[in-house]
């Protein structure tokens, strides 16, 4: 944590903070003219709280901050991209005798891609220290939605919990640790799939040789929760 934070210190002292507030305003400029039609009070939501790979949802705690992760892996990416594929033509220029303006251009190009995986990897640590100081939280808030969800008749013992993936890989799970695992965030969504799950129990109540439920629920990426009732496995 030490040293992350001093590097934290080292990045702004390189004025990482202008960089970003440079970008932001880079960014505006390249989305306003696609916007311009549309209302002023539209234009600024959609500037500065429409959530993308700059702006980060917020009201869902933790799950927020992970989403936010994979955007920053996203530009990393394109900032990666960018070097690999300009590096023949910035070598190209400095081999033929470049004129001032071709010196400057290319200083400024490889400024600007440095300091854009510089802010990659600050915000990168700025959310990861966010990310441990809200894991208290998070499993505070998430303590009354597991118990809501424990007392709905629907998730009981009755059923074997099976989590498959798109490759049709099988792996069994207790309901307590599907709840346990969720994110805030997934813990609301399961809550209001309640009444559909409650119509599948009653679907299935009613069809006891059913082999299988399969709830889209969002355990992880591509992953799929199967409802097994368990009187259907002993017949």
């Amino acid at each position: 944590m030490i040293m992350k934070n001093l590097e934290l210190k080292i990045y702004e002292k390189l004025g990482i903070k202008k960089f970003k507030e440079f970008a932001f305003k880079l960014r505006e400029k390249i989305i306003k003219p696609f916007i311009d039609y549309k209302e002023e009070k539209e234009q600024k939501r959609i500037l500065q709280k429409t959530p993308d790979n700059f702006i980060m949802a917020k009201g869902n705690g933790i799950s927020d901050l992970l989403d936010f992760k994979k955007e920053i892996l996203f530009n990393t990416g394109l900032c990666i991209a960018s070097a690999i594929v300009s590096i023949p033509v910035i070598t190209n220029i400095l081999m033929n005798n470049p004129n001032i303006l071709e010196i400057l251009a290319t200083a400024g190009f490889v400024t600007f891609d440095t300091y854009s995986l510089i802010l990659q990897r600050y915000n990168n640590i700025r959310i990861n220290n966010a990310i441990e100081k809200m894991k208290p939280l998070e499993e505070k808030r998430k303590r009354p939605l597991i118990e809501e969800l424990k007392k709905e008749k629907v998730l009981t013992n009755d059923y074997d919990y099976i989590i498959k993936n798109k490759k049709d890989k099988e792996e069994d799970i207790t309901i307590d640790e599907v709840l346990d695992k969720a994110t805030y965030k997934e813990l609301k969504i399961y809550r209001e799939k309640l009444k559909q799950l409650t119509s599948i129990k009653s679907f299935s109540d009613n069809h006891p040789n059913i082999e299988g439920l399969y709830i889209p629920l969002p355990i992880e990426y591509n992953k799929t929760l199967i409802l097994t009732p368990k009187k259907a496995i002993k017949k």
